[in-house]
């Protein structure tokens, strides 16, 4: 007699899920006026770089197993726009990268990041930026405080 191992089949796809990572990428625009942006980071990058355009976008790329797809959270509000992500707690983890680019108008950028590097390209103003973890690279950077 032969047996198939039915409950090994059935779980196979399970057990493939948990360890592959999945990748979500998003592109987001707001309308000006931006005067501030303020960033909650939990892991993963973020890049800045302040353009001429007048309004911001917001490129997002999550990084995450099946089972803990982050929710990303972007809010434009009086003349500040609020970014993060939460995530659910599970199995595995889950980082979200932004690229951000801001108009020259913006005069401060406060930053908290866990884990993960901060690039600035083109940034003149006030920066408050407290990270645990990772790496800052500045080019033509200009703070009024920092």
């Amino acid at each position: 007699m032969r047996t198939t191992p039915i409950a090994v089949l059935a779980l196979a796809p399970l057990f493939a899920a948990c360890g592959t990572t999945l990748a979500d990428e998003e592109m987001h625009r707001f309308p000006g006026p931006v005067d501030s942006v303020h960033l909650d980071q939990r892991a993963g990058d973020v890049t800045l770089t302040m353009t001429p355009r007048d309004d911001v976008r917001v490129r997002t790329r999550s990084h995450h197993v099946a089972s803990e797809r982050p929710s990303v959270l972007l809010e434009q509000r009086d003349g500040t726009l609020s970014v993060g992500y939460t995530r659910q707690p599970g199995v595995g983890g889950s980082s979200v990268d932004f690229d951000i680019e801001i108009p020259s108008g913006v005069a401060e950028v406060v930053g908290r990041s866990r884990s993960g590097d901060l690039d600035l390209h083109d940034f003149v103003g006030d920066l408050d930026w407290r990270g645990e973890s990772g790496d800052l690279e500045a080019e033509r950077l200009f703070c009024t405080s920092a």
